[in-house]
């Protein structure tokens, strides 16, 4: 068990990943912005579990009732509605994880996206515009059919 460690919840609305001698995770909830020493993927894998599934169960699960392969969508907490998309490889440094409900608009800013979370909250995510807005619409596909 990992007793302190975070746990994605309703209010979680991104996980991005941080250069910080301290910290590996910035979380962005609705009121408040967290510092965590967990990588974005520890924290998913962790919030999985604690939700009754393995990360792989999840990401099995996925591809079966999807096809999507590729930096495929996580069903967290399906029942609570709660399904996160990566921007990047899950195993790459730069990978951040951006929460569906929480996703106001993406916009493109120097050929790179800005995910606008719905407390206004920007997320620069280096990925282009494009395969943010692929990945929302696989997310969005994903909590149709998981």
């Amino acid at each position: 068990m990992w007793p302190e460690m975070y746990e994605v919840n309703e209010s979680t609305m991104a996980l991005v990943s941080i250069a910080n001698v301290q910290y590996r995770t910035m979380v962005i909830e609705r009121e408040t912005v967290i510092y965590r020493e967990e990588s974005p993927l520890s924290i998913i894998k962790h919030s999985c579990l604690i939700n009754g599934s393995s990360y792989e169960g999840r990401i099995a699960a996925v591809k079966y009732l999807t096809g999507i392969s590729l930096k495929t969508p996580v069903a967290i907490n399906p029942d609570q509605g709660i399904y996160a998309f990566p921007t990047h490889s899950p195993k790459k440094f730069e990978c951040n994880w951006i929460f569906l409900k929480h996703v106001n608009l993406i916009k493109e800013k120097e050929q790179k996206a800005v995910v606008v979370l719905s407390n206004s909250h920007e997320v620069e995510v280096g990925s282009s515009y494009f395969t943010i807005e692929k990945q929302l619409q696989r997310t969005a596909y994903c909590a149709v059919r998981c």
